[in-house]
């Protein structure tokens, strides 16, 4: 008997923490969307962190042209 009581509480706690099936259907759409925003958000961040390492890549380069033409002209003015 005591059993059967244990189970019928444990019956009226699942109802009181469960949500409508409408709900919870709800929500997995909703858990969806968000996943899916999440993907674009990183695509779209691992897409702007490639071009700005390009871009430091490309300054890098400039520089060092910068720099061994600096380096030129300082021979040049030296030897004069």
């Amino acid at each position: 008997m005591a059993e059967l009581e244990k189970l019928r509480q444990e019956v009226r706690e699942l109802r009181q923490n469960s949500v409508p099936r409408e709900q919870h259907v709800a929500l997995q759409e909703e858990v969806q969307q968000l996943r899916s925003s999440l993907d674009l958000m990183k695509s779209q961040f691992n897409k702007r962190l490639l071009e700005l390492m390009n871009e430091v890549d490309e300054e890098k380069k400039v520089r060092l042209n910068a720099q061994v033409e600096m380096e030129r002209v300082k021979k040049l003015v030296m030897s004069s």
